[in-house]
């Protein structure tokens, strides 16, 4: 019996070629097309999961008005000390630079000498909390070595080649030695935190001290690793009782932390991090759960497309096979036989689709993963897939050929020998709604493509207060740079293409620190983001002083005791006349009073996903980390080498390396414009697929009206006059499917601008580019099919009785 089903539905493909093409081209297209989006969304949710109980993993974070990852360095150890349920911990944290940025460290060993962004510092217990696979060394001792430092595979390959590199030593910006003393794989892509080389506290605490590694300084990263009967919730209500013994909060502070619980000291899931965290001083940018969201509701979209379109064409097709069907059900077939028999065609065409769509993500794939800049890429995820690709192959066949399965095998005998069915008003109503379904999650995909197009246009041209175009940034190690910093300006200046120099702590669009500033003590305190720089910041950036004046060179006094605020921390504040104004400035470490000298135009320094924050201005350009050059001009690889050869002849022994102000600026919208391009992609192969299936329920809806429009045309009907009834009637489907798809992206797209401080507004027009968009398309498709069918010789329809 199966033979013969696999037999009749092999034939019957082959008899239809052009139909079987379109339905397993279709089908094939949704399921390389979900299988893409199902893989980057596993991909995605699968951060941090290769580490050894990842479940019991978390992260101490501190949620107030002001949430932030950062916590103090003590803490970790003290929770093992003191909570039972707390097995291991560690205090982690970045090599910071002026400003709290990320600087490049040299590192040489002989010839091989390279400068390093991704440094972390770490305890010794490191590899008690976070697992991985030691090629050299051991995780028990790697860290707990003065001097010592681990380093991934990749990066020992770099400075050793294929040696062993064990005990050998690694020159520090030609200051001082460390030595190798552990050797993992690299850390995988799937982290939420990355590095290249790792170097114990236990080295770094014999060089500074100070505040840093006190209760006092909310300055590191603490894991902890819970026992496996340990539940988080009860953990994080018995932490911020037992914090109190170390930590002095106000009492407004510790009222708060007794009233809400969504205040204070709170553990967050290490396999969280990537997808639903995007607090303060996050060690990488994150990904965002809402764009994992849209993306599998896009896959489900053009699945669910995929399969209404077979539907659609099984039962236009069928029509041809009314006659069979009266016949085998004539001579004793049953129900359950024929519909057995269309089962298994749904299944064979599924088989082949899933066939088709398994090249096809073959091919794309390494596009895609270029495109999302994966390194290790998503085929790991491809291979934790095969369960799904079984599941979706079931799903699919039985969603793709049990409804046609069920509703030829219901036709008559008697009508289905007639060439009629008896089909229900209520099948075709079903029909027309699965139309109608997939042209309104087509509406719904192209306005979510043209408001994040519009968002990004806004964003891109919105003024940001200053001016980022033609400016390039040098990233420096401030305790080589600064000494020599004046002759490497006056160097750089005497080349014709250079307008202007500046050194800064922070570069916009990056990282900055916050601190308390104070200005009538007791009264008026607010957390402002300090910002170092040398008296030409104002020019190199264009940024526009409101009031005051700004730093000069010719005015000693300006290093020491002189501040510039921008317009909102002077309005939160409420000063009203702030020139001349005292201040103080909790500066580290150090309580610094000085005078309110110049008010810079707010100007966005962080990205438009946040509303501008106070910020105050000192001139210390020895806390530099950043040097800014204003071109006079676009800038051109020939402007880029007088900058390298100009730093070679003051710096012969660092590395050069730059970036560009605008590119860095840009780079913070790099996950919406990633999210832009796959849904258009997407959202174009919804669209398609829609029109196939419209193109399904049309045949069906012509070979129903043959005759109909045999007569029409006998009777002088014109072939426009034809194409026009035709439209008009799916005309109606369309406009139910623009209003229901509108509805819905209008409440998904104002949810997703709000992620932004500043946003475009989402006007008629996103709207009604969608409707010309979606209802040109859908016409072309019906007014094609119609006008096939009005062009045919009438006398052939009318005779065929």
């Amino acid at each position: 019996m199966l033979k013969n089903y696999f037999v009749i539905a092999q034939r019957n493909l082959r008899k239809h070629p052009g139909s079987t093409l379109i339905s397993v081209g279709g089908l094939a297209v949704g399921l390389a097309a979900s299988l893409l989006i199902g893989m980057y969304v596993m991909h995605e949710m699968s951060y941090d999961e290769h580490f050894e109980r990842s479940e019991d993993l978390f992260r101490v974070a501190w949620f107030g008005d002001n949430p932030q990852t950062r916590t103090p360095h003590p803490m970790a150890q003290a929770m093992v000390d003191d909570l039972p349920e707390v097995e291991a911990a560690v205090s982690l944290s970045p090599i910071w630079g002026p400003g709290l940025t990320r600087p490049e460290i040299t590192f040489q060993n002989g010839d091989n000498r390279y400068r390093e962004g991704r440094v972390l510092s770490a305890d010794s217990t490191f590899f008690d909390v976070f697992s991985f696979d030691f090629l050299h060394g051991s995780p028990s001792t790697a860290l707990s070595q003065i001097g010592g430092v681990v380093l991934t595979e990749s990066t020992a390959r770099k400075y050793f080649g294929s040696e062993n590199p064990m005990g050998k030593p690694l020159m520090v910006n030609d200051e001082f030695e460390l030595f190798v003393s552990g050797v993992v794989t690299d850390v995988p892509e799937t982290t939420h935190f990355h590095f290249d080389i790792l170097v114990s506290y236990v080295t770094l605490k014999l060089q500074e001290t100070g505040a840093y590694y006190e209760w006092a300084d909310f300055g590191h990263f603490n894991y902890v690793l819970l026992n496996e009967n340990a539940r988080s919730e009860q953990m994080e209500r018995r932490i911020n009782d037992w914090v109190r013994d170390y930590v002095a909060f106000s009492p407004g502070t510790i009222e708060r932390m007794n009233a809400d619980t969504m205040f204070g000291f709170r553990l967050q899931p290490v396999t969280d991090i990537h997808l639903k965290s995007n607090i303060r001083w996050e060690l990488e940018p994150n990904g965002r759960m809402a764009y994992v969201y849209i993306l599998s509701a896009a896959a489900l979209i053009i699945l669910l497309i995929s399969c209404v379109n077979f539907i659609n064409l099984s039962t236009a097709g069928s029509q041809t096979r009314k006659r069979e069907v009266g016949v085998r059900k004539a001579l004793g077939a049953g129900r359950i036989d024929l519909a057995g028999q269309f089962l298994c065609q749904g299944f064979i065409v599924t088989l082949l689709a899933m066939t088709g769509a398994l090249g096809i993500v073959e091919i794309t794939l390494p596009v895609l993963n270029a495109f999302l800049g994966y390194e290790t890429g998503l085929l790991h995820s491809f291979r934790d897939a095969v369960p799904l690709l079984a599941g979706l192959f079931l799903v699919v066949g039985l969603l793709a050929g049990g409804y046609p399965a069920f509703i030829i095998s219901s036709y008559r005998p008697v009508l289905a020998l007639a060439g009629r069915t008896g089909e229900s008003l209520g099948a075709g109503l079903f029909r027309k709604s699965l139309i109608v379904f997939q042209f309104a999650a087509s509406v719904a995909l192209v306005v979510a493509i043209l408001a994040i197009k519009a968002q990004l246009s806004y964003v891109e041209n919105t003024s940001l207060g200053m001016e980022a175009e033609r400016v390039v940034t040098i990233p420096v190690e401030s305790g080589l740079v600064s000494e020599q910093y004046e002759s490497l300006r006056e160097r750089w200046l005497e080349e014709p293409s250079v307008l202007s120099v500046a050194a800064v702590s922070n570069i916009p669009g990056g990282n900055f620190n916050q601190q308390p500033l104070e200005w009538r003590p007791g009264r008026d305190q607010i957390d402002v983001s300090p910002w170092r720089v040398d008296s030409d910041f104002l020019q190199v950036l264009g940024i526009e002083l409101a009031h005051g004046r700004s730093f000069s060179r010719d005015r000693p006094a300006d290093r020491d005791n002189a501040f510039l605020l921008n317009e909102t921390a002077v309005r939160q504040l409420g000063m009203e006349s702030p020139i001349g104004e005292r201040i103080t400035f909790m500066d580290d470490d150090e309580a610094r009073e000085g005078t309110v000298i110049g008010v810079l135009e707010d100007f966005h320094f962080k990205s438009l996903h946040r509303e501008i924050e106070p910020m105050i201005v000192e001139y210390r350009p020895s806390s530099m980390s950043y040097i800014l050059v204003k071109l006079r001009s676009a800038s051109s690889a020939q402007m880029i080498g007088a900058l390298s050869a100009g730093w070679s002849d003051v710096f012969p022994d660092i590395p050069f390396t730059s970036d560009f102000l605008d590119a860095t600026i840009s780079a913070q919208y790099r996950s919406e414009r990633q999210m832009g391009a796959l849904l258009t992609l997407f959202a174009s192969i919804a669209l398609v697929l829609a029109c196939l299936g419209l193109f399904g329920l049309v045949a069906l809806d012509t070979h129903q009206r043959t005759k109909e429009i045999g007569i029409r045309r006998v009777l002088g009907g014109s072939v426009a006059g034809i194409v026009l009834l035709f439209s008009l009637d799916y005309l109606k489907l369309v406009g139910v499917a623009l209003l229901t798809g509108g509805l819905v992206s209008a409440v998904l797209v104002n949810d997703w601008l709000s992620n932004f401080a500043y946003s475009t507004r989402l006007g008629f027009e996103v709207f009604l580019w969608a409707g010309i968009i979606v209802t040109g398309v859908a016409m072309l498709t019906v007014a094609w099919q119609a006008a096939r069918s009005a062009t045919d010789n009438p006398v052939d329809s009318l005779r065929s009785e």
